[in-house]
């Protein structure tokens, strides 16, 4: 999966949009109303990149799973095939109470869209996601509720001081006369190498990860340097700390978290 794109697309998208949970190959984006807790969109940002959406149908007990066809059809019709999703999936199952008894059916769809333009990408998802309620309830649903509107132009105003995250520390070297720390900013995706002597603070200006491609542990002597290889080729090296095994897995902790390759080499 490439962060980088996904990191742009939900900047496009707007403060109402957040990552999601991994899916497979590819990462789901979230989406709020108002105020409201952040749900899933049930769109999935993939390798490609792709846009995957996942459409449910639910038919009630005692109605045919046929019924779905006419909301369907508008759904394709009047908003997936005029913006290039292709249906890539369409499963049948039936759906159960917490008892274990029959209650309908569940027919679930799943298209693709290859997300070539960031532009593009991002109205697509907005005119979807914010203009149709999934999962579509038979009786409940209208074909007008299944027509994508263009979105509006999303707001630019910052995420509320409430709703920062934490910074993520990862310590390379720790001591009270010395340490190393890697201070990542999940809110705008940025990393930090700050280093302290007894009472010296030392802090390089920040990376953005959406430049970084790769990490690499280098080692050099009884030491390891740290290096982010950027996406234009460019190496820059983060930093360089006694090899010790405490040290290394830290760092790859650090890059599995912010999805990020790390290799040692």
């Amino acid at each position: 999966m490439d962060r980088a794109f996904v990191d742009q697309l939900l900047e496009k998208l707007g403060p109402r949009y957040k990552a999601g949970d991994v899916i497979g190959d590819g990462l789901e984006l979230r989406y709020r109303f108002g105020k409201a807790e952040f749900r899933p969109s049930r769109m999935v940002v993939a390798p490609g990149p792709k846009l995957l959406l996942g459409v449910d149908f639910r038919v009630p007990k005692g109605v045919e799973v046929s019924e779905t066809e006419p909301l369907l059809k508008v759904l394709e019709e009047k908003s997936l095939l005029p913006r290039g999703f292709v249906r890539t999936g369409d499963q049948t199952a039936e759906m159960n109470t917490e008892n274990g008894k029959a209650s309908g059916f569940v027919r679930s769809l799943s298209y693709a869209w290859s997300a070539t333009n960031l532009d593009e990408a991002a109205k697509q998802v907005r005119a979807i996601v914010e203009s149709i309620d999934i999962p579509v309830v038979l009786g409940i649903h209208e074909a007008k509720d299944l027509i994508a509107r263009d979105p509006p132009p999303p707001s630019i105003r910052s995420r509320p001081p409430e709703e920062l995250l934490d910074n993520w520390e990862y310590t390379l070297v720790g001591g009270l006369l010395h340490s190393v720390n890697v201070v990542i900013d999940p809110n705008v995706r940025t990393l930090r190498i700050v280093s302290r002597k007894i009472v010296q603070k030392e802090e390089k200006p920040a990376l953005k990860l959406a430049a970084v491609a790769k990490f690499l542990l280098r080692p050099k002597g009884a030491e390891v340097e740290l290096v982010a290889v950027k996406r234009d080729d460019t190496e820059e090296v983060l930093v360089t700390v006694p090899a010790k095994n405490e040290a290394l897995e830290t760092a790859e902790r650090m890059a599995k978290k912010v999805m990020i390759p790390i290799a040692r080499v």
